[in-house]
């Protein structure tokens, strides 16, 4: 059986991090695994599996790539950038590959991943040419799998002309054994005790909501006199201006841009509050990965939060999506982060993010079966 991935790029986020861990830890010699990126780029090509066949149908992206998309039919795409045939074709992230991958002409078992909760239709109807034509694409999947339940949810409201088609909802697998692992490494950047350390993880892009992010850091010391220091790890297109901004507001010695690291769990662990100030998510796997190394979570009220952490928020804490409730969400993580209640909390969380990892996709052959019983 021969199963092609198809994803934009490799890059840092959380879907392309969680396809490499599903990719790295399957083994099965009656199934051929091949990746297909529309480009050569992201900081996970080096550890993606050498003996997974992977290609890529352009060297570099390029500054308007899905308008440039938009002008070609999904099978003229599909025929010119998938040129052998496969038993199963996945793409793995909504957009451009789902469109592409809607293009195959012959009898082949189609699946798609979305890993995001559209706050409107334009988040998704951008890679098509209208919103017929998505509708149209999606039609063409023997299943769509969300990666929560909520965002399954807000796709169908959106577009409840496709609630009838296949779906089912698949959280991404956490790997607890290469976090463990990954927590004996030192970490060489010193985080000041004397400081109260907030750590943040993901793409510097405005989803994420960094900016909203480093405004409440500011306010929060202005009149705290244990100071809140922030790391972010990630990098992205607004490094820079998010970096200007620190600047402008004196904030250099409590911002710190540690950007892509390949374990991030070793600056976890020195945190004393993880913070998700998303826009919008699909299934953090970061939240979960907080969890498993045993640290408090504050997040904006975004897809999966609750499945995570709880309807009551028994394992952290979830607040309204705007900069003042973030604010408080992170005073309250500060003032409780090392109570008791805290800790109690703190141990749950692992023990329940390392059974759902277990249960979700690590065990050898669960990966097939889900595309089996598509």
């Amino acid at each position: 059986m021969k199963v092609l991935f198809v994803i934009p790029t490799l890059g840092g986020g959380g879907a392309e991090r969680t396809l490499v861990q599903i990719l790295n830890n399957y083994k099965n010699d009656n199934c051929d695994i091949f990746v297909k990126t529309l480009f050569n780029e992201g900081s996970l090509l080096k550890q993606l599996n050498k003996e997974i066949n992977y290609s890529y149908v352009f060297k570099k992206s390029f500054r308007g790539n899905i308008h440039f998309f938009k002008l070609f039919s999904p099978r003229f795409l599909f025929r010119l950038m998938i040129k052998e045939k496969y038993d199963i074709i996945i793409s793995f992230l909504e957009g451009p590959a789902t469109r592409i991958v809607s293009g195959c002409g012959y009898d082949a078992k189609l699946i798609n991943w979305v890993h995001t909760s559209p706050v409107k239709d334009s988040v998704l109807t951008k890679s098509y040419r209208n919103r017929q034509e998505l509708i149209n694409c999606y039609g063409k999947f023997d299943k769509t799998v969300f990666v929560a339940k909520t965002a399954q949810t807000v796709f169908f409201e959106h577009f409840p002309e496709l609630a009838k088609n296949n779906s089912t909802v698949y959280y991404n697998p956490i790997n607890t054994v290469q976090i463990k692992q990954n927590l004996t490494e030192d970490c060489h950047t010193a985080f000041d005790k004397n400081e109260f350390n907030i750590v943040s993880v993901g793409r510097l892009e405005q989803v994420k909501g960094f900016d909203r992010l480093i405004n409440t850091v500011s306010k929060i010391n202005e009149k705290s006199d244990r100071k809140v220091h922030l790391y972010i790890i990630g990098d992205g297109t607004l490094r820079e201006s998010l970096k200007s901004d620190v600047q402008k507001k004196g904030l250099s010695d409590y911002v710190t841009f540690v950007g892509f690291q390949d374990n991030p769990h070793k600056y976890l662990k020195q945190a004393d509050l993880y913070v998700c100030s998303s826009y919008r998510e699909g299934y953090s796997t970061a939240v979960i990965e907080s969890l498993v190394v045993g640290i408090p979570v504050v997040t904006t009220e975004c897809s999966g939060m609750r499945e995570i952490l709880g309807e009551n928020e028994e394992y952290g804490i979830i607040t309204e999506n705007n900069e003042s409730s973030l604010q408080e969400g992170m005073e309250k993580g500060l003032q409780e982060g090392m109570e008791k209640g805290m800790e109690k909390g703190r141990a749950v969380g692992l023990q329940e993010g390392m059974e759902k990892g277990l249960q979700e996709g690590m065990e050898k052959g669960k990966l097939k079966e889900r595309y089996n019983n598509a």
